[in-house]
């Protein structure tokens, strides 16, 4: 699923390169705001509430661009403060993504592609541009799809879903156009995760958490910690660089996430 991670050793030669890197992406997230604004003008919704919103989430926005102009001035910029940035533009962006709709339901927003979630998701409210969910338990791959041809093609090969995917599970959503799922909001599980050799897929369970507190079953060591959204991996890697994806040190309540843990 995830194209080859090309690891280079760390330079902080190029951390300002990287801090005008970030600052673009946010100037993108809010020109995409500015749409969002726009088309609630256009809408038959309650507008103030949802342009409270936006307002919200723009502010938020320009606060780490002037926390990103601090460090900018800063002789002393290390790798550290690109983590603190990229974990704070984490949280804008799941303020973006997730959308309280009431007291126990939640839409969060999701890419054409693959996607990696939790939550109690609602396979009988999927919208008609999913493809089809998975999840895995053990061996064994389980699956559903709001398309009846796409269900009986899961049938016959894995495990159809008949219930509720717990939020102490990553979900893998695939989708053929940017679209929501709904999320049914429950109490937090009392499950354990374990962090055992090779790739494993977990879900936060309703909780935010730093990266930093994932630690692998012993005798095993962290390699590295991937997210996914729209087929794009955003990789957690405290030891090791990678090229050409987005850093994260956050796991924030809705999202899924990979580790890989390795032999020490």
């Amino acid at each position: 699923m995830f194209s080859v991670i090309k690891i280079v050793h760390r330079d902080d030669n190029s951390i300002k390169q990287k801090f005008d890197a970030l600052k673009k992406r946010l100037d993108d997230a809010k020109k995409l705001l500015d749409d969002v604004k726009q088309s609630i003008d256009n809408s038959d919704e309650d507008k103030e509430a949802l342009k409270k919103e936006v307002d919200k989430i723009k502010k938020a926005i320009d606060d780490v661009k002037t926390l990103i102009d601090g460090y900018k001035k800063d002789a002393d910029n290390s790798s550290e403060a690109i983590a603190d940035i990229n974990s704070k533009i984490d949280g804008v962006i799941a303020m973006m993504r997730r959308e309280a709709t009431d007291n126990n339901k939640t839409m969060i927003s999701i890419s054409r592609g693959w996607n990696l979630v939790s939550g109690n998701v609602n396979i009988t409210t999927l919208p008609q541009e999913v493809n089809s969910i998975w999840n895995v338990t053990g061996a064994n791959w389980y699956g559903y799809s709001p398309h009846k041809d796409i269900r009986d093609e899961i049938r016959a090969k894995y495990r159809l879903m008949d219930i509720h995917i717990r939020a102490y599970k990553g979900t893998e959503v695939l989708a053929t156009a940017d679209t929501e799922i709904e999320i049914i909001d429950e109490y937090i599980f009392d499950a354990v995760q374990s962090y055992d050799k090779g790739l494993s897929i977990h879900g936060a369970n309703n909780q935010e958490f730093s990266a930093d507190d994932i630690k692998c079953d012993e005798p095993y060591k962290l390699y590295a910690i991937f997210k996914l959204m729209g087929s794009e991996p955003e990789v957690y890697a405290p030891n090791i660089e990678v090229e050409n994806y987005t850093e994260f040190n956050y796991i924030y309540q809705n999202d899924g996430y990979y580790t890989y843990c390795i032999t020490k």
